[in-house]
């Protein structure tokens, strides 16, 4: 997605669908209306949308109609998402081998490194900053 200001990864998009008990979620919103307005370009992963689906299903227990209102939700979120293919796995997997990330956490900062846009998360403990790679918790958004 050229002209994208920002990647975020699953954990920021799952704050957005599931804001119950959940710290940040404030930060995660302001990013989303930022998109919304259109002084923010975001994209994510096309692996956010397994991720995404499997959290709000294992990890939030949602279930029924809330589940299904919750996917329908982010799949109109202004978020463009970018597909894995050769160029980018081969990114991931050089990150995920000499920083010890899994690939799945790997896949973000490829597309951030890829696009020279930092990466917001989250969950910082599984994003690391690399050297060409600004990563951005929402911790760090609210200050």
């Amino acid at each position: 997605m050229l002209g994208a200001d920002f990647v975020v990864d699953a954990s920021v998009i799952v704050k957005l669908l599931n804001q119950d008990r959940e710290p940040y979620t404030a930060e995660a919103v302001d990013i989303l209306e930022k998109a919304i307005n259109g002084s923010m370009r975001l994209c994510t992963s096309d692996l956010a949308v397994h991720e995404v689906c499997n959290a709000l299903i294992k990890g939030k227990g949602l279930k029924g109609r809330t589940l299904k209102q919750a996917i329908e939700s982010f799949f109109v979120l202004p978020i463009g998402r970018i597909m894995t293919d050769l160029h980018l796995a081969a990114i991931a997997t050089t990150i995920s081998e000499e920083y010890n990330v899994t690939f799945y956490d790997a896949i973000y900062m490829a597309v951030a490194f890829d696009l020279g846009i930092p990466l917001i998360t989250a969950n910082p403990k599984h994003q690391r900053p690399l050297p060409q790679v600004n990563v951005i918790s929402l911790e760090q958004w609210a200050s």
